[in-house]
C-alpha cells in the first residue's frame, strides 16, 4: 500500500467510526475500489473511494501541470460484478482522493548506500505533497489517460484547486452521461463529447425508425 493509501485509510477509518459506518477493503488487489464506505453489505448507497497519486510536470518557468488515470472503463463499468467489491449499481458515489507531489531529484539521483542507523537521514523521493477529494466524474476528461485506451483520463490541472473544484467536462452533464460515455467508449467511433452527442442522436434516430 502506498503512503497516500495508508494515510487515506486511517482518516477514512476514523471518520467512518464517528459516523457509524464501515470501511470495507477488497480482498483482491485488482478489485475496485480501494475502499468502500457503507452502512452494510446490503446498503445500496455505498461510496467508492479510490486513492490516486501523480507527480507534477514542472515547466521551465516554474509552473506545473498534472493529470491522473482514473481506472479502466471496462470490467465493472460494463459488467457490474467484474473485479469490484460490490455490484456497481449499489454505489451511489465514486470519489477520488488524489495526491499530487513533486519528485525529489536529489533522492532520485542518489546512489548512496545507507546503514541501518542512518535510515532517518534517507531523503524522501517526494516533496510538496498536496491532496484533494472530488467525485470521479467531475475530474474525468473525455479522453483516455494513457496509451492504454481502457484507462479513463483526468483533466490536466495547473493547481490543486483545479482538481478540488471539479469543473471537468462531465461536471455539468452528470454521472449518468459520464457512465454512458465511457461504457461505450472504444466500441463506437466517437473520441470526444461532441462525437458522443452525434452518436447518441444517430442511435436514437435508428431506434425511432425501427420502432
Amino acid at each position: 500500500m502506498c503512503r497516500g493509501q495508508d494515510t487515506s485509510r486511517l482518516v477514512q477509518m476514523a471518520i467512518a467510526l464517528d459516523c457509524g459506518l464501515i470501511v470495507y477493503e477488497p480482498l483482491a488487489q485488482n478489485h475496485y475500489p480501494d475502499f468502500t464506505v457503507t452502512k452494510g453489505t446490503d446498503d445500496r448507497e455505498k461510496i467508492a473511494v479510490n486513492v490516486k497519486t501523480t507527480y507534477r510536470s514542472i515547466r521551465p518557468d516554474g509552473r506545473w501541470k498534472a493529470k491522473f488515470t482514473l481506472g479502466a472503463c471496462t470490467s465493472f463499468m460494463r459488467d457490474e460484478k467484474k473485479n469490484i467489491a460490490f455490484p456497481y449499481t449499489t454505489y451511489q458515489k465514486h470519489c477520488i482522493v488524489g495526491f499530487v507531489y513533486t519528485r525529489n531529484a536529489v533522492a532520485a539521483n542518489s546512489s548512496h548506500t545507507y546503514r541501518l542507523d542512518e535510515c532517518g537521514t534517507i531523503p524522501s523521493p517526494t516533496k510538496d505533497i498536496e491532496y484533494f477529494v472530488q467525485e470521479k466524474c467531475r475530474i474525468a476528461n473525455e479522453r483516455p489517460g494513457s496509451g492504454n485506451t481502457t484507462n479513463i483520463g483526468s483533466i490536466t490541472a495547473t493547481s490543486i484547486a483545479e482538481f478540488a473544484a471539479g469543473n471537468g467536462p462531465f461536471a455539468s452533464l452528470g454521472e449518468a452521461t459520464f457512465l454512458d460515455y465511457w461504457r461505450n467508449y472504444g466500441d463506437t467511433t466517437y473520441k470526444s463529447l461532441s462525437g458522443y452527442h452525434s452518436w447518441k442522436s444517430g442511435h436514437a434516430a435508428v431506434k425511432g425508425a425501427e420502432a
